[in-house]
Protein backbone atom coordinates (compact mmCIF):
# COMPACT_ATOMS: atom_id res chain seq x y z
CA UNK A 1 0.00 0.00 0.00
CA UNK A 2 1.19 3.34 0.52
CA UNK A 3 4.47 4.56 1.99
CA UNK A 4 4.75 3.87 5.31
CA UNK A 5 7.39 5.58 7.91
CA UNK A 6 9.05 3.38 10.26
CA UNK A 7 10.26 6.39 13.40
CA UNK A 8 11.46 5.38 16.30
CA UNK A 9 9.40 7.01 18.82
CA UNK A 10 10.59 9.38 21.83
CA UNK A 11 9.54 7.45 24.97
CA UNK A 12 6.19 8.34 25.90
CA UNK A 13 5.02 8.32 22.92
CA UNK A 14 2.72 5.54 21.15
CA UNK A 15 1.88 5.03 17.46
CA UNK A 16 -1.23 2.99 18.23
CA UNK A 17 -4.04 4.25 16.41
CA UNK A 18 -2.14 7.22 14.85
CA UNK A 19 -0.41 9.90 16.04
CA UNK A 20 -0.84 10.29 19.69
CA UNK A 21 0.82 10.94 22.40
CA UNK A 22 0.64 9.17 25.80
CA UNK A 23 -0.37 10.74 29.24
CA UNK A 24 3.77 11.55 30.47
CA UNK A 25 4.86 13.14 27.39
CA UNK A 26 6.70 16.61 27.74
CA UNK A 27 7.48 19.16 25.31
CA UNK A 28 10.89 18.07 24.53
CA UNK A 29 9.16 14.73 23.58
CA UNK A 30 6.48 16.74 21.15
CA UNK A 31 9.56 19.13 19.72
CA UNK A 32 11.79 15.86 19.60
CA UNK A 33 9.08 14.41 17.31
CA UNK A 34 8.68 17.03 15.08
CA UNK A 35 12.75 17.35 14.72
CA UNK A 36 13.46 20.13 16.42
CA UNK A 37 14.45 19.32 20.30
CA UNK A 38 17.58 18.04 21.25
CA UNK A 39 16.56 14.33 21.03
CA UNK A 40 14.86 15.38 17.50
CA UNK A 41 15.35 12.12 15.58
CA UNK A 42 14.73 12.18 11.76
CA UNK A 43 12.40 9.68 10.47
CA UNK A 44 13.89 6.70 8.33
CA UNK A 45 13.07 6.49 4.35
CA UNK A 46 10.80 3.37 4.10
CA UNK A 47 11.01 0.56 1.84
CA UNK A 48 8.30 1.28 0.14
CA UNK A 49 9.65 4.50 -0.89
CA UNK A 50 12.71 2.66 -1.71
CA UNK A 51 10.21 -0.09 -4.36
CA UNK A 52 8.39 2.54 -5.93
CA UNK A 53 11.30 4.74 -6.32
CA UNK A 54 12.24 3.10 -9.96
CA UNK A 55 8.74 2.83 -11.33
CA UNK A 56 5.67 5.92 -9.95
CA UNK A 57 8.50 8.44 -9.96
CA UNK A 58 10.41 8.16 -13.53
CA UNK A 59 7.20 9.73 -15.27
CA UNK A 60 5.48 13.29 -13.85
CA UNK A 61 1.98 13.17 -11.58
CA UNK A 62 -0.70 12.95 -13.85
CA UNK A 63 -3.75 15.51 -13.07
CA UNK A 64 -7.21 13.38 -12.89
CA UNK A 65 -10.08 13.85 -12.26
CA UNK A 66 -11.39 11.34 -9.35
CA UNK A 67 -14.82 10.78 -7.54
CA UNK A 68 -14.28 12.30 -4.37
CA UNK A 69 -17.77 10.78 -3.03
CA UNK A 70 -17.07 7.16 -3.92
CA UNK A 71 -13.65 7.65 -2.21
CA UNK A 72 -15.63 8.51 0.73
CA UNK A 73 -12.83 11.97 0.91
CA UNK A 74 -16.04 14.35 1.28
CA UNK A 75 -17.48 15.00 4.92
CA UNK A 76 -20.76 14.68 6.52
CA UNK A 77 -22.94 17.42 5.68
CA UNK A 78 -20.58 18.77 2.90
CA UNK A 79 -21.13 18.64 -1.09
CA UNK A 80 -18.69 19.18 -3.79
CA UNK A 81 -19.13 22.26 -5.26
CA UNK A 82 -18.84 22.79 -8.93
CA UNK A 83 -16.52 25.79 -8.85
CA UNK A 84 -12.79 25.06 -9.97
CA UNK A 85 -9.93 24.46 -7.21
CA UNK A 86 -7.14 26.90 -7.10
CA UNK A 87 -4.54 26.38 -9.81
CA UNK A 88 -1.83 25.93 -7.67
CA UNK A 89 -3.34 22.72 -5.80
CA UNK A 90 -2.64 21.21 -8.69
CA UNK A 91 0.32 22.35 -9.95
CA UNK A 92 2.50 19.48 -8.77
CA UNK A 93 -0.58 17.16 -10.18
CA UNK A 94 -3.09 14.54 -8.65
CA UNK A 95 -6.93 15.09 -8.63
CA UNK A 96 -8.52 18.13 -6.13
CA UNK A 97 -11.76 19.72 -5.81
CA UNK A 98 -13.65 22.16 -3.92
CA UNK A 99 -16.56 21.56 -1.23
CA UNK A 100 -18.95 23.41 0.56
CA UNK A 101 -20.66 23.14 4.11
CA UNK A 102 -24.36 22.49 3.68
CA UNK A 103 -25.43 24.17 6.92
CA UNK A 104 -23.52 27.18 7.70
CA UNK A 105 -22.58 27.74 11.03
CA UNK A 106 -25.62 29.69 12.62
CA UNK A 107 -24.80 33.50 12.81
CA UNK A 108 -23.68 34.66 16.71
CA UNK A 109 -26.74 35.55 18.67
CA UNK A 110 -28.51 38.68 18.29
CA UNK A 111 -27.33 38.84 14.75
CA UNK A 112 -29.21 37.94 11.03
CA UNK A 113 -26.72 38.34 9.25
CA UNK A 114 -26.62 35.83 6.56
CA UNK A 115 -22.92 33.65 6.53
CA UNK A 116 -21.36 32.22 3.21
CA UNK A 117 -20.89 28.43 3.84
CA UNK A 118 -17.86 27.71 4.62
CA UNK A 119 -15.33 25.86 1.43
CA UNK A 120 -12.03 23.66 1.60
CA UNK A 121 -9.92 22.00 -0.91
CA UNK A 122 -9.65 18.19 -1.49
CA UNK A 123 -6.62 16.88 -2.77
CA UNK A 124 -6.31 13.85 -3.76
CA UNK A 125 -2.50 11.69 -4.16
CA UNK A 126 -1.83 8.21 -5.02
CA UNK A 127 -0.50 6.84 -1.71
CA UNK A 128 2.92 5.73 -3.05
CA UNK A 129 3.57 9.33 -3.68
CA UNK A 130 2.65 10.75 -0.17
CA UNK A 131 4.22 10.52 3.54
CA UNK A 132 1.36 10.03 5.91
CA UNK A 133 3.07 10.22 9.03
CA UNK A 134 4.67 13.55 8.24
CA UNK A 135 1.10 15.09 6.84
CA UNK A 136 -0.19 13.74 10.57
CA UNK A 137 2.31 15.88 12.30
CA UNK A 138 1.33 19.09 10.17
CA UNK A 139 -1.81 18.22 10.89
CA UNK A 140 -1.32 18.06 14.48
CA UNK A 141 0.99 20.82 14.79
CA UNK A 142 0.40 23.47 12.64
CA UNK A 143 -0.31 25.76 15.30
CA UNK A 144 2.63 25.03 16.92
CA UNK A 145 5.21 25.90 14.17
CA UNK A 146 6.29 29.42 12.79
CA UNK A 147 6.99 28.01 9.63
CA UNK A 148 3.45 26.66 9.05
CA UNK A 149 1.31 29.42 10.18
CA UNK A 150 1.49 30.75 6.41
CA UNK A 151 0.52 27.55 5.08
CA UNK A 152 -3.38 26.67 3.99
CA UNK A 153 -4.01 24.70 7.14
CA UNK A 154 -4.44 21.02 6.46
CA UNK A 155 -7.50 19.92 8.33
CA UNK A 156 -8.22 16.10 7.42
CA UNK A 157 -6.55 13.32 5.90
CA UNK A 158 -8.28 9.99 4.44
CA UNK A 159 -7.27 7.18 3.15
CA UNK A 160 -8.79 5.65 0.32
CA UNK A 161 -7.36 1.70 -0.24
CA UNK A 162 -9.68 0.84 -3.50
CA UNK A 163 -8.70 3.62 -5.53
CA UNK A 164 -4.85 3.48 -4.20
CA UNK A 165 -5.29 7.21 -3.03
CA UNK A 166 -4.78 9.36 0.35
CA UNK A 167 -6.99 12.52 0.01
CA UNK A 168 -6.01 15.74 2.40
CA UNK A 169 -8.60 18.34 3.08
CA UNK A 170 -6.94 21.79 3.68
CA UNK A 171 -8.25 25.18 4.15
CA UNK A 172 -8.19 27.77 0.78
CA UNK A 173 -5.65 30.27 0.45
CA UNK A 174 -6.42 33.90 1.51
CA UNK A 175 -4.87 36.55 -1.10
CA UNK A 176 -4.63 36.42 -4.58
CA UNK A 177 -2.08 34.18 -6.13
CA UNK A 178 1.89 35.31 -7.13
CA UNK A 179 1.03 33.66 -10.88
CA UNK A 180 -2.55 35.69 -10.72
CA UNK A 181 -1.03 39.19 -9.59
CA UNK A 182 2.34 38.71 -12.37
CA UNK A 183 -0.30 38.40 -15.19
CA UNK A 184 -1.96 41.36 -14.31
CA UNK A 185 0.93 43.34 -13.28
CA UNK A 186 3.50 41.81 -15.35
CA UNK A 187 6.60 42.27 -12.80
CA UNK A 188 6.69 42.22 -8.81
CA UNK A 189 8.75 45.54 -8.39
CA UNK A 190 11.83 45.56 -5.83
CA UNK A 191 9.86 46.49 -2.63
CA UNK A 192 7.57 43.80 -2.97
CA UNK A 193 10.28 41.21 -3.88
CA UNK A 194 12.32 41.75 -0.75
CA UNK A 195 9.56 42.12 1.23
CA UNK A 196 8.28 38.38 -0.39
CA UNK A 197 11.62 36.99 -0.28
CA UNK A 198 12.03 37.79 3.59
CA UNK A 199 8.94 36.01 3.92
CA UNK A 200 9.78 33.13 2.35
CA UNK A 201 13.63 32.56 3.39
CA UNK A 202 11.99 33.22 6.93
CA UNK A 203 8.85 30.37 6.64
CA UNK A 204 11.80 28.12 5.04
CA UNK A 205 13.85 29.31 8.41
CA UNK A 206 11.70 27.72 10.60
CA UNK A 207 11.09 24.62 9.36
CA UNK A 208 14.78 23.55 8.98
CA UNK A 209 15.29 25.02 12.62
CA UNK A 210 17.51 22.03 13.19
CA UNK A 211 19.42 19.26 11.27
CA UNK A 212 16.67 16.62 11.84
CA UNK A 213 13.35 19.08 11.13
CA UNK A 214 11.11 16.16 9.49
CA UNK A 215 9.10 19.04 7.17
CA UNK A 216 9.95 20.03 4.03
CA UNK A 217 8.97 20.88 1.00
CA UNK A 218 11.95 19.43 -1.12
CA UNK A 219 12.56 22.38 -2.90
CA UNK A 220 8.80 22.69 -4.93
CA UNK A 221 7.31 25.88 -5.07
CA UNK A 222 5.30 27.27 -8.07
CA UNK A 223 4.05 30.57 -7.91
CA UNK A 224 0.73 29.73 -8.41
CA UNK A 225 1.31 28.36 -4.66
CA UNK A 226 2.02 31.53 -3.49
CA UNK A 227 -0.30 34.13 -2.28
CA UNK A 228 0.07 37.73 -1.83
CA UNK A 229 -2.30 40.11 0.74
CA UNK A 230 -3.53 43.20 -0.31
CA UNK A 231 -0.56 44.75 0.56
CA UNK A 232 1.57 42.67 -1.79
CA UNK A 233 3.03 41.06 2.02
CA UNK A 234 2.77 36.97 2.08
CA UNK A 235 -0.36 35.33 3.81
CA UNK A 236 -0.47 31.97 2.10
CA UNK A 237 1.36 28.69 0.76
CA UNK A 238 0.30 25.61 -0.71
CA UNK A 239 2.26 23.27 1.13
CA UNK A 240 2.03 20.53 -1.14
CA UNK A 241 5.49 19.39 -0.98
CA UNK A 242 5.57 18.56 2.53
CA UNK A 243 2.99 16.30 1.78
CA UNK A 244 4.95 13.94 -0.73
CA UNK A 245 7.07 11.08 -0.34
CA UNK A 246 10.99 10.74 -1.82
CA UNK A 247 9.33 8.43 -5.23
CA UNK A 248 6.28 11.79 -4.96
CA UNK A 249 8.96 14.13 -4.87
CA UNK A 250 10.53 13.46 -7.90
CA UNK A 251 7.03 12.57 -9.78
CA UNK A 252 5.92 15.96 -8.75
CA UNK A 253 9.36 17.52 -9.89
CA UNK A 254 8.71 16.17 -13.79
CA UNK A 255 5.61 17.96 -13.36
CA UNK A 256 6.37 21.01 -12.23
CA UNK A 257 9.35 20.61 -15.38
CA UNK A 258 6.19 20.41 -17.64
CA UNK A 259 5.08 24.10 -16.60
CA UNK A 260 8.20 25.51 -15.98
CA UNK A 261 11.64 24.52 -17.31
CA UNK A 262 13.74 22.23 -16.01
CA UNK A 263 15.96 24.33 -14.59
CA UNK A 264 13.25 25.38 -12.04
CA UNK A 265 14.01 22.49 -9.77
CA UNK A 266 16.91 22.43 -7.24
CA UNK A 267 20.13 20.59 -9.04
CA UNK A 268 19.78 17.81 -6.27
CA UNK A 269 16.03 17.15 -6.98
CA UNK A 270 17.13 17.40 -10.63
CA UNK A 271 19.84 14.86 -9.94
CA UNK A 272 17.47 12.38 -8.07
CA UNK A 273 14.93 11.93 -10.98
CA UNK A 274 18.47 11.55 -13.56
CA UNK A 275 20.78 9.82 -11.55
CA UNK A 276 18.55 8.49 -8.14
CA UNK A 277 20.92 10.67 -6.36
CA UNK A 278 19.63 10.21 -2.50
CA UNK A 279 21.22 13.75 -1.41
CA UNK A 280 17.73 14.92 -0.45
CA UNK A 281 17.06 11.80 1.38
CA UNK A 282 20.34 11.30 3.68
CA UNK A 283 21.80 15.06 3.58
CA UNK A 284 19.42 16.86 5.93
CA UNK A 285 21.17 20.68 4.83
CA UNK A 286 20.20 19.41 1.06
CA UNK A 287 16.63 19.62 1.46
CA UNK A 288 16.68 22.90 3.57
CA UNK A 289 18.77 24.08 0.86
CA UNK A 290 16.72 22.60 -1.79
CA UNK A 291 13.52 25.09 0.03
CA UNK A 292 15.96 27.85 -0.25
CA UNK A 293 16.65 27.87 -3.78
CA UNK A 294 13.15 26.93 -4.58
CA UNK A 295 12.13 30.70 -2.63
CA UNK A 296 14.73 32.20 -4.51
CA UNK A 297 13.44 30.83 -7.68
CA UNK A 298 10.01 32.15 -7.46
CA UNK A 299 11.35 35.66 -6.39
CA UNK A 300 13.60 35.87 -9.49
CA UNK A 301 10.74 34.65 -11.53
CA UNK A 302 8.36 37.74 -10.22
CA UNK A 303 10.64 40.27 -10.64
CA UNK A 304 12.10 38.94 -14.32
CA UNK A 305 9.94 35.81 -15.09
CA UNK A 306 13.00 34.44 -15.67
CA UNK A 307 14.17 30.34 -14.40
CA UNK A 308 17.13 30.28 -11.92
CA UNK A 309 19.44 29.80 -15.48
CA UNK A 310 18.40 33.71 -16.29
CA UNK A 311 21.17 34.68 -13.94
CA UNK A 312 23.03 33.63 -17.01
CA UNK A 313 22.16 36.53 -19.03
CA UNK A 314 23.81 40.14 -19.19
CA UNK A 315 20.18 41.29 -20.24
CA UNK A 316 18.83 39.97 -17.14
CA UNK A 317 21.85 40.98 -14.76
CA UNK A 318 21.61 44.76 -15.78
CA UNK A 319 17.87 44.93 -14.81
CA UNK A 320 18.46 44.35 -11.15
CA UNK A 321 19.79 45.78 -8.58
CA UNK A 322 23.29 44.57 -7.72
CA UNK A 323 23.17 43.85 -4.11
CA UNK A 324 20.15 41.25 -5.65
CA UNK A 325 21.75 40.04 -8.43
CA UNK A 326 24.67 39.08 -5.48
CA UNK A 327 22.16 37.45 -3.36
CA UNK A 328 20.59 35.45 -5.91
CA UNK A 329 23.71 34.06 -7.49
CA UNK A 330 24.36 32.79 -3.87
CA UNK A 331 21.13 31.08 -3.08
CA UNK A 332 20.87 29.52 -6.82
CA UNK A 333 23.98 28.11 -6.67
CA UNK A 334 24.40 24.79 -7.80
CA UNK A 335 26.26 23.19 -5.39
CA UNK A 336 23.85 22.71 -2.32
CA UNK A 337 27.36 22.74 -0.01
CA UNK A 338 28.48 25.95 -0.95
CA UNK A 339 24.79 27.70 -1.29
CA UNK A 340 24.17 30.13 0.72
CA UNK A 341 21.59 29.00 4.13
CA UNK A 342 18.28 30.68 4.80
CA UNK A 343 20.04 32.31 7.78
CA UNK A 344 23.23 33.73 5.63
CA UNK A 345 20.65 34.93 3.44
CA UNK A 346 18.49 37.08 5.56
CA UNK A 347 21.51 38.50 6.88
CA UNK A 348 21.95 39.81 3.07
CA UNK A 349 22.26 43.57 2.86
CA UNK A 350 19.69 43.72 0.02
CA UNK A 351 17.51 41.99 2.73
CA UNK A 352 18.68 43.65 5.55
CA UNK A 353 18.09 47.27 4.51
CA UNK A 354 16.71 49.48 7.03
CA UNK A 355 14.14 51.69 4.69
CA UNK A 356 13.10 48.25 3.09
CA UNK A 357 12.55 46.41 6.01
CA UNK A 358 10.34 49.69 7.53
CA UNK A 359 8.23 49.34 4.96
CA UNK A 360 7.62 46.42 4.91
CA UNK A 361 6.34 46.27 8.06
CA UNK A 362 4.06 49.52 7.75
CA UNK A 363 2.81 47.38 4.28
CA UNK A 364 2.15 44.24 6.69
CA UNK A 365 -0.24 46.44 8.79
CA UNK A 366 -1.79 48.07 6.59
CA UNK A 367 -2.75 44.58 5.04
CA UNK A 368 -3.78 43.06 7.91
CA UNK A 369 -5.80 45.73 8.67
CA UNK A 370 -7.75 45.45 5.13
CA UNK A 371 -8.08 42.17 5.80
CA UNK A 372 -10.13 42.56 8.84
Amino acid sequence: MGNQCHREFPEGLSCQGGLHFGMHNSCEAQLAFLGMGQNARFPAISHGDLLHDTSEASLPMEKKMLDFEAMGAVPTGWALSRDDPPHGVLALGGSACLIYQNEPDPPPEGEAVAQTPKMKMLLALPDWAVDVPRAQSIVQYASNLAGLRNFCRLTRITRAPRFNHVVFECDLPRGKSLESWLDEHGYLDEETSQELFRELLQTMASLHRTSHSIISLWGLLHPSMVYLGPGGDLVSVMPVGCLLSFAGAKSCGLTLCDSMTRHWLPPELDRAIITSDRSLIVDPSARSAADTFSAAAVVLHAMQQVAPDGLRDKKVLVLLPEPAVDLFSKVLYVDFHWRATCADALDHPWLCDRKSMKRAITRSVTSRTLSI
